[in-house]
């Protein structure tokens, strides 16, 4: 699966991409994604769902509720404010999340642990990816805003 990571303004994921709990496809995965207002999209689960859901958060109207899609994952988005929310594949909208701190995926566990002792949301996933097999790889981080052109080189 994956370990995403929310502390601070900043949203952390790991790179690692399994197949069937044994398989690794790979380690350098860039599962954060930069929407053009710039908020930042992520998912734990099923990515073949992924564009479906950019798609449908960059073209919908406000207020409208996301499609159903009755699958097992975890969309994370954070506005281009900072604002965190999540929608599982069993619900009908993105709620907010109001802690400091959140973790998504295989190993939320350990990253969740980390964070309570301190950890940045990059630690946290780092920390994950010492202890569940799913995680693994280069450590995206990301924080909401648009950028410049000039930086993304």
């Amino acid at each position: 699966m994956t370990t995403i990571a929310w502390r601070d303004g900043v949203l952390a994921a790991d790179g690692r991409v399994t197949y069937g709990g044994s398989l690794i496809l790979t380690d350098n995965c860039k599962k954060i994604r930069r929407l053009s207002d710039g908020s930042l999209f992520a998912l734990c689960g099923d990515p073949v769902l992924e564009e479906r859901l950019i798609e449908w958060l960059e073209n919908c109207e406000e207020g409208e509720s996301p499609p159903p899609q009755g699958k097992d994952f975890t969309a994370i988005l954070v506005d281009h404010d900072g604002a965190l929310s999540t929608y599982e594949g069993s619900g009908d909208r993105f709620m907010p999340m109001y802690d400091g701190f959140a973790a998504f995926g295989s190993g939320m566990d350990f990253a969740y642990g980390a964070m309570e002792v301190g950890a940045t949301a990059e630690e946290a996933v780092k920390a994950a990816a010492r202890r569940n097999v799913s995680t693994g790889g280069v450590v995206q981080v990301e924080r909401p805003g648009l950028i410049d052109e000039d930086e993304e080189d």
